[in-house]
């Protein structure tokens, strides 16, 4: 016999115990288990394969590119009246600089010459 939920929290009266599953419940459990699965469809090696295609290669494949593209987006946004989105394109514009910088300084230390002449972008 079962207890309701308050019965069972507030620890009154003991907890019957099921017993008419038996011992052995674990054998009869996992039988209906592999008998329910075998119902299950098989997936062919087509079906397989279709996941395992590599992606399209991407559209933008250079900084430049991507870095005028969100530029135009930024002032798409600015002039449809959304600063907030608008400045955080400019943010996420000025890290694609930072990034593309980094890619071909290669981080060696630059001479003073060197230092005060503009990367190319």
């Amino acid at each position: 016999m079962c207890c309701g939920m308050e019965e069972y929290i507030s620890g009154e009266g003991d907890m019957s115990i099921c017993m008419e599953h038996g011992d052995d419940w674990e054998d009869r459990f996992y039988a209906d288990l592999n008998a329910s699965s075998a119902s299950l469809p098989q997936v062919t090696n087509e079906e397989e394969e279709e996941f395992d295609l590599e992606p399209p290669p991407p559209k933008i494949t250079k900084y430049e590119d991507v870095i005028a593209a969100l530029e135009d987006v930024r002032v798409f946004m600015d002039n449809k009246g959304h600063p907030e989105e608008a400045t955080r394109l400019t943010f996420t514009v000025d890290k694609l600089i930072q990034l593309h910088t980094a890619s071909f300084c290669h981080g060696r230390q630059s001479t003073l010459q060197e230092f005060f002449q503009p990367c190319d972008i």
